[in-house]
């Protein structure tokens, strides 16, 4: 995973497919400032398209108002969310990264286009944000690619811890 280039926003949403029955438990991703700051990961069925604005239909499982930021140069971990996000095979799920620091991501090619996959996910290409829940259209960039790791644990007849990567 590379940290070079890129931009960011305060946010960032993208969605996921689970391959096999999965629980992700924690992201790694960049940020554009060192430092301390609140992180707060969003999560929601399906896909977040025409939700970006409507946090009623977000459910909060991760909110830290102290995380130490690497940098760009360096990628920072969440450590555990407060709650597992189960994914059911076949099902997709969609996630809200926000930092008022900014998250960092690439630039993409089509918006909801496969972007990586593993035997056990596959990863969209999403958007970036420069509001939380509170904006409008003029307020999203697109396409966007989430620039971090996903960390997740597949269930199979063992549990098997998992990362997939991006950059």
């Amino acid at each position: 995973m590379s940290s070079d280039g890129g931009s960011g926003a305060i946010g960032t949403m993208f969605s996921v497919k689970a391959l096999k029955n999965l629980e992700i438990y924690s992201f790694d991703f960049y940020s554009a400032k060192n430092g301390n700051d609140q992180v707060q990961v969003y999560t929601r069925p399906g896909t977040y398209a025409g939700f970006e604005f409507d946090e009623s239909e977000w459910t909060l499982i991760h909110d830290d108002p102290n995380v130490v930021l690497e940098r760009r140069s360096r990628i920072t971990s969440l450590g555990e969310f407060d709650s597992n996000v189960p994914i059911m095979a076949g099902s997709v799920q969609s996630f809200f990264v926000y930092a008022p620091k900014k998250v960092m991501y690439n630039g993409g090619t089509s918006e909801g286009q496969l972007f990586s996959s593993d035997s056990n996910l596959e990863f969209y290409e999403g958007i970036g944000l420069t509001a939380k829940f509170d904006g409008d259209e003029k307020d999203i960039y697109s396409p966007r690619v989430f620039k971090g790791a996903i960390r997740y644990d597949a269930h199979c007849s063992t549990i098997v811890h998992n990362s997939l990567f991006m950059w």
